[in-house]
Parts: structure tokens; sequence; C-alpha cells
């Protein structure tokens, strides 16, 4: 709701009217926002942004903020940019929006913008040579996951080892999650025919049953057939490659690790080359180790407490 307040705020001004306003920082960054970052770009009115970062000054309340000064005379795409460090408001970098990407505005000090800025103007990618996608979403864990062998199901066949991608720590696999899919002959997996998996896997289709209510109330993909289908499409289809899994949260280090093909991935973020790709896995792997990988991603990722940053 907090862009309501600007729309108002900038349209009561005088012709040399300044507006400053506390709110959440997520316009810099999120999508959402966009068109809010086009309008402050057109018309050259942000002055000053005081970015408080992953500090949280407003006691009981989880909101990341930033203070934005609007200038209707400022009529300029330079803006003085401060951080939050050290109990202090300290001045980062003039930043030029002419420079920024407005589907996410990235402000930060030279030394890192040169970073940024390499990133930006490569001529390689790793999209060009492998596939990033998320892990299931089955929107109901607890119905599919399997742990530390608590639960004896009748086959195997439809039960796989799984990691938690944002906790997974390179060790010992400890648990499985029952995947509802079959594939067909042109390597397509579908969802398997309730009254097979009735037949075929009782002990499997007792278990879903029992969580029934609730698997029906989930939020669906309109893509969903059956009500025991996990509650995205997401990954279904090309999580069976040998795969680095990437943890979206941190902080000193990445976590990634390499995975074998039958390994499945919840709650994470998972790579694998494209059938054309003159890389190898373990190159990928290198780079996620990096450094520079590494910084990176903390200048890109979303701040959060406890100098934690997610990635996506």
């Amino acid at each position: 709701m907090f862009l309501v307040f600007f729309e108002v705020g900038i349209k009561s001004l005088s012709d040399k009217g300044k507006l400053g306003f506390i709110t959440p920082n997520s316009f810099i960054h999120n999508s959402t926002y966009i068109d809010f970052r086009k309008y402050i770009f057109n018309h050259k009115l942000m002055r000053d942004l005081i970015d408080f970062k992953r500090k949280q000054i407003f006691e009981n309340a989880s909101t990341y903020s930033a203070i934005t000064i609007l200038d209707q005379i400022h009529n300029s795409m330079i803006i003085n940019y401060y951080e939050y460090i050290d109990s202090k408001v300290q001045h980062i970098n003039k930043i030029n929006l002419a420079h920024q990407d407005l589907k996410k505005w990235i402000f930060t000090n030279e030394k890192d913008a040169m970073l940024i800025n390499y990133v930006k103007n490569s001529n390689r990618k790793i999209s060009d040579s492998a596939i990033v996608q998320y892990g299931f979403a089955t929107l109901l864990d607890k119905a599919y996951i399997i742990k530390d062998n608590k639960i004896t199901l009748d086959k195997e066949d439809l039960i796989y080892p799984v990691v938690k991608g944002s906790r997974y720590d390179g060790k010992n696999i400890n648990s499985k999650i029952i995947y509802p899919y079959i594939v067909n002959g042109d390597g397509y997996w579908k969802p398997i025919i309730e009254d097979d998996l009735k037949e075929r896997y009782p002990d499997i289709y007792l278990h879903l049953l029992h969580y029934k209510v609730a698997l029906q109330n989930r939020s669906l993909d309109n893509s969903i057939q059956f009500w025991y289908e996990y509650g995205r499409s997401q990954a279904i289809q090309t999580i069976h490659n040998e795969k680095l899994v990437i943890s979206p949260i941190l902080k000193d280090y990445i976590k990634v690790f390499k995975v074998n093909k039958n390994t499945m991935i919840y709650s994470g973020i998972y790579l694998f080359t494209k059938d054309n790709s003159e890389y190898r896995l373990d190159d990928f792997l290198y780079i996620l180790k990096s450094k520079d990988f590494l910084r990176y991603a903390q200048i890109v990722g979303k701040d959060m407490r406890g100098g934690y940053n997610t990635i996506n």
C-alpha cells in the first residue's frame, strides 16, 4: 500500500516541492514496482536514497526500510546513495539511474559496481550452457516427505531420495519423497492414474489419502489433474538429471553440492547442463563456489536479518 502514498504525495507537490518518505525498500528491486521505478526515472525526481539494508529499525516489525527524498527541481539522473553502517548513515556512491536496469535497481559502491558491470556486459552467461530452476513445490511437504524411514511403504519405484535445497549440507541423504509420476514412451513424466495408484501402490495411496482434504485445499496450478499431484508443475520434467543443488540462502559462502539424477530437490535451486553445453557440471560447481560469485550474489541478493542474503 505504501506506493499509493507515494502517488498521492507526488501529485500534491508544488513545482519546487520536496517529499521524504520512510517506506519498505522493496521498491528498489522487486519486479512489482517496475512502473514506479520508470516514473521516478522519467521524471528525474529522486535526489537521495538511504537504504537500511538488512537492519530492521522498527521494533516488532520485520520490514526492511529506506528513506527516499524526491525533489521536483532535482531534474537529474544522478542520486546520492547512502547506507546505514555501524549505526551511522554513510554516503556510499553517486548513482546514475541511466546506467541502471529498470527491472531491478542495484545500488552499491564503486568497486562492487565494477563487478556488476563486468557481469552485465559479459558475452557469456550461465544460461547459455545450463538451466537453473526451482525444486518441487508440493504445497504440502508433510504428505510427500518421508524422513528417517519413519514410514514404510510397499514399493520403491514411486519413492526417491530427496534433499531440501535450502538446508542440504552435502552429507548423507536420509529423507525420501513420494513422486506420483511415471514416464511415458516419449520421456514425458505424467501423474499416475488414480486407479493404478490405488491398485499397484496401496500403501502409498492410503498414505496420501490420509491427507486428501488438505491436498485438495491447496492453491493448485491449472494444469493439475489429480488431488495427489504436487501443487506446482515446476521441476517435474527436468529433475531427472545429474545436477547441482544450490541453497537460496547464503552468508559467508554458498552451499552448492553435486547430486545424481535420482536425487530429488525441494525448497531450493538446482542447475543442470544443457545437452549441447561445452562445459561440465564441475565447471559450474567451480564458478558457484568462487569468491567473485559469492560477492556478486551478496550484492544482487535480497538482504535478510543476521547478515544473510537470498538469491533466486
